[in-house]
């Protein structure tokens, strides 16, 4: 009886701590934060001679951002940038990422940047995060992020992208700002009587005033928790 009594304790103590365990792991709370990206920071890069560096293009719907060719058949390629040192782990914890889905909006396009001779798509690729200079165009990149357009929509259309994998590699512990480099797959220069010539897509850039009390700047939002490390 006396043996009994032992194991009844002993497995209600087990139950106790199984129970303690469980909502030791379940006291992890997901956190949710969205960011604009900085507008100083962002900007496209012109393959010139020189790499020009452009803060924005004032267009016809507002401050966007070139991807694709100019019409001098010279290829542009974007980057929108966030500083995401908000939601970094406190000491003695690290931060994991659930989910983090970078999004654009369409403000234009030109001559059919897409499929005109020939099929392409935007892919994103994760940068190191830097003051834009011309050494960008074609800088070492971190990861692939995947395709996030592959063709046009209306205007002011969102093109999400599912970036978790490739950010929780990187901003999961002291990293603080992120740079995404958005490209056209096959983006060679084409010369000025090219197909291409004057063909890109355009996107809001993070300078972009409130249009109607709608924000189409690019964002990056993340759901996120910290575990003890």
């Amino acid at each position: 009886m006396k043996n009994a009594r032992k194991i009844l304790t002993t497995l209600l103590l087990l139950g106790i701590i199984v129970t303690m365990s469980g909502q030791s792991r379940k006291a992890a709370v997901t956190k949710s934060k969205t960011f604009r990206s900085e507008g100083a920071a962002d900007g496209y890069i012109t393959n010139s001679r020189s790499k020009t560096v452009s803060d924005y293009f004032g267009g016809s719907q507002g401050k966007e951002i070139l991807i694709g060719w100019n019409n001098n058949g010279q290829t542009m390629r974007g980057f929108v940038s966030f500083d995401v040192s908000g939601i970094l782990p406190p000491e003695g914890s690290k931060m994991v990422i659930d989910k983090a889905v970078l999004s654009i909006y369409q403000a234009n396009w030109n001559k059919s940047p897409f499929n005109k001779s020939g099929e392409r798509t935007i892919e994103c690729y994760l940068m190191e995060y830097k003051d834009l200079d011309g050494s960008d165009f074609n800088a070492q990149t971190i990861a692939n992020c995947g395709v996030i357009a592959a063709n046009y929509g209306d205007v002011l259309n969102e093109f999400p992208l599912n970036v978790t994998a490739s950010l929780n590699n990187y901003i999961s512990n002291s990293t603080n700002k992120v740079q995404f480099r958005l490209q056209f797959t096959s983006d060679d220069n084409v010369g000025k009587s090219g197909d291409l010539a004057g063909a890109d897509w355009d996107i809001f850039s993070g300078d972009q005033e409130l249009m109607a009390g709608n924000d189409f700047r690019p964002k990056l939002t993340i759901k996120y928790h910290y575990q003890k490390k």
